[in-house]
């Protein structure tokens, strides 16, 4: 246990946070002599009062190893940490204890990593009652339990429902710690994070920049903190379209992380695959690729190749290649992801819904459709499992569904699922925001064929001036499908989607 402990306080990639509660735990533990067995323990002749003190001290022991095995990616072996922790303390009656509280946010915690946001809610929501009970709901340590929960509606996509929780966390935070702590700068950056999910880009990067004047003051510039800060700021302006300044924060964001934490480190690799996704947008995936291959590198080294962080990368080199027209390499790639993720991810995982996802896209380019529609409707089933069907993502997968009838002119059937689509990125991101802008595109090609010129004309329209509200460049990939042009300003290679929009538009001038 002294090693585990010693290796947890001298990691660089464990959370600070969690750094500080096993700190404070191994104080409790350091005169404990651990014994062989539960039995063991329980035959000892000791008092009853002390008997009950050591078997807290197990409690304490499981928490904090549960804690180690959740930041490296271990989360079976955590959660079964986690709950022989529960189950002790359950039989010890200290269901109403602030340690039982932290057992079940720790629970909660391994949910919401593997993808099980419902039931990740449920243990937050234990915690909280009591929490509050405990404590009141001014204190910093229920606000961590408040910003948990807003994480997993974040990660649900109920991104309305994760605001509001962290407004409260922000509101805790503001008046116990102050708008200097780094702390309360963590928490605008959480909220800086949801807005950013809306398309509401304006508010996403005034929260990210208040963010990172706090860090800036407060840490350094030379801080990886700080750099993870330059790293989302760069984020909103890519979700802009605004290219050049999202890489420019990027390189900013490497600089100082090759600086402080070195080039071998994961977050390091995560910049690289950062960067690489600027290029992807840009359509440069040449350069995407190289960067992903970078990224990867480090991964494997850091983390091995079982682990999902790994997976990850090899799907968005699988997604590079695809682009580059190598499907069959994309799907060599997407294989050994889906293995994986198979070992070491809950069934149902939102990443393994990623890589099917692409693995169908793979499919359809290559003429597989039957393999395509098969992949987006596995994919569909574990989205609707795990995310629910009011998800962004559960409704990217409608848009593939709609968009394989597209091809095969089955229009009534692929407006169905576009509609869907549409729906549900309504209730979600709202209609601000540039994707729900491409998926009226879509609506309108199919209203085109169909032979309602007005309707689709409406929808582009429309369609254009949500992408021009929402800042977005001409060059942005959004637009290719909205803006009208002349006639002379078009190329030969544009696709029939992209030219029925255009000429739509021209008609009407």
């Amino acid at each position: 246990l002294g090693r585990i402990i010693e290796a947890v306080l001298s990691s660089d990639s464990i959370d600070e946070d969690i750094k500080k509660e096993v700190a404070d735990r191994a104080k409790r533990i350091e005169a404990f002599s651990v014994c062989t067995t539960q039995d063991e323990l329980l035959t000892q002749a000791v008092p009853e009062e002390d008997r009950i003190s050591d078997q807290t001290l197990f409690a304490e022991r499981e928490l904090i190893i549960g804690n180690v095995f959740n930041a490296i990616g271990k989360f079976g072996k955590a959660f079964t940490c986690f709950k022989r922790a529960e189950e002790r303390m359950v039989k010890l009656k200290m269901e109403k204890t602030e340690e039982f509280a932290n057992v079940l946010n720790s629970i909660g915690l391994v949910y919401n990593n593997q993808g099980e946001y419902g039931t990740a809610l449920e243990y937050y929501n234990q915690c909280e009652k009591i929490e509050q009970s405990l404590f009141g709901d001014s204190n910093p340590r229920y606000a961590v339990t408040l910003n948990n929960i807003g994480l997993a509606y974040k990660n649900r996509g109920d991104f309305a429902k994760a605001l509001q929780y962290y407004l409260r966390c922000e509101k805790i935070r503001k008046a116990t710690l102050g708008e200097t702590d780094p702390e309360y700068a963590s928490i605008l950056n959480n909220i800086g994070a949801v807005y950013k999910n809306q398309g509401e880009y304006a508010r996403a990067l005034d929260y990210h920049l208040r963010c990172e004047r706090i860090r800036k003051s407060v840490l350094g510039e030379n801080d990886p903190d700080y750099a993870t800060t330059l790293n989302n700021i760069a984020g909103v302006y890519l979700g802009q379209g605004k290219h050049k300044n999202a890489l420019e924060y990027y390189l900013r964001c490497l600089q100082i992380q090759k600086g402080c934490i070195g080039e071998s480190h994961p977050d390091y690799g995560t910049t690289l695959n950062n960067i690489g996704t600027v290029y992807q947008a840009q359509g440069d995936f040449k350069k995407a690729l190289e960067y992903y291959s970078r990224s990867e590198v480090i991964r494997r080294i850091t983390v091995g190749e079982e682990h999902p962080e790994y997976a990850s990368i090899l799907n968005n080199i699988g997604f590079a290649l695809s682009n580059l027209g190598d499907y069959e390499k994309a799907l060599e790639i997407y294989h050994r992801c889906e293995e994986i993720q198979n070992r070491t991810l809950e069934e149902g995982h939102k990443d393994h819904a990623s890589t099917l996802n692409n693995m169908g896209l793979a499919f359809k380019s290559l003429g597989r459709d039957g393999e395509a529609l098969a992949c987006f409707l596995r994919c569909q089933e574990l989205q609707r499992a795990t995310l629910g069907e009011l998800h962004p993502n559960y409704a990217a997968t409608i848009n593939n569904i709609g968009s394989l009838y597209h091809k095969h002119e089955d229009y009534n059937k692929a407006l169905e699922y576009f509609l869907i689509t549409e729906k549900i990125q309504k209730a979600t991101i709202g209609e601000s925001h540039p994707t729900y802008a491409a998926c009226l595109n879509n609506i309108a090609w199919i209203h085109y064929a169909l032979g309602d010129n007005t309707q689709a004309l409406a929808l582009c329209r429309k369609s254009t001036s949500i992408l021009r509200a929402a800042s977005i460049p001409r060059t942005h990939p959004f637009f290719q499908a909205a803006i009208p042009v002349s006639y002379t300003h078009l190329r030969a290679h544009e696709t029939g989607r992209n030219l029925v929009c255009r000429l739509l538009l021209e008609k009407k001038k």
